[in-house]
């Protein structure tokens, strides 16, 4: 980590979230605005899908992708992305959990009985290193525990976002019963944008 984003880290630490500008904004499922976390507390989505089935396996860790194992993937992924993107402020999408959509997604990635890009979602079923590589990933942060992990990315025609702009996109593992897994885009997301002029 650069001396720079170590100050950042612990100048955050002390005085909270304000010491990094945060350009946010959040989405529900149903698209309508809704206040957004602390960046401390962002994105607490369920670490893995709801239901009984087997745990997800993540595989493929011989990747020649970076990948990053630590506690938290989403907070890991902020400073990269600020790191990357040379600028502390962000912009960050929340969306609501949605049980229904894992369900969806888990008997589509069952049927199919494929590996790859899920067909009419932003879901990819193998491994999260092929996951991450069909998204078009340039790093991967996968947690310590199985669960969420962040891919970082170039942006591509995102709304407010400038093209190329590092940003991290949340991938939640799906288990299915045949041992496979399904990665689930969510929605989730932190992107590096440009700070907006002092006084505006």
């Amino acid at each position: 980590m650069s001396r720079w984003l170590a100050a950042l880290a612990a100048s955050w630490l002390l005085v909270g979230c304000t010491a990094i500008p945060v350009a946010s904004s959040s989405t529900t499922a149903s698209q309508s605005p809704s206040a957004s976390p602390a960046l401390g507390t962002a994105a607490q989505l369920p670490t893995s899908s709801p239901t009984n089935e087997p745990a997800p396996s993540v595989g493929g860790m011989d990747s020649d992708l970076p990948i990053s194992t630590v506690d938290d993937p989403y907070a890991a992924a902020v400073f990269r992305v600020m790191e990357l993107g040379g600028s502390p402020c962000l912009r960050e999408v929340h969306v609501e959990p949605d049980s229904e959509i894992y369900g969806l997604v888990q008997r589509a990635a069952q049927s199919s009985g494929q590996e790859g890009m899920l067909p009419g979602w932003k879901a990819y079923v193998g491994s999260l290193d092929a996951a991450a590589k069909g998204f078009g990933a340039k790093e991967i942060f996968t947690g310590s525990k199985v669960g969420r992990s962040v891919v970082i990315v170039e942006a591509r025609a995102v709304t407010d976002i400038g093209e190329g702009a590092p940003i991290g996109y949340v991938l939640l593992p799906i288990p299915l019963t045949d041992g496979r897994t399904a990665w689930l885009r969510t929605g989730d997301y932190v992107a590096s944008v440009p700070c907006a002029p002092e006084g505006s």
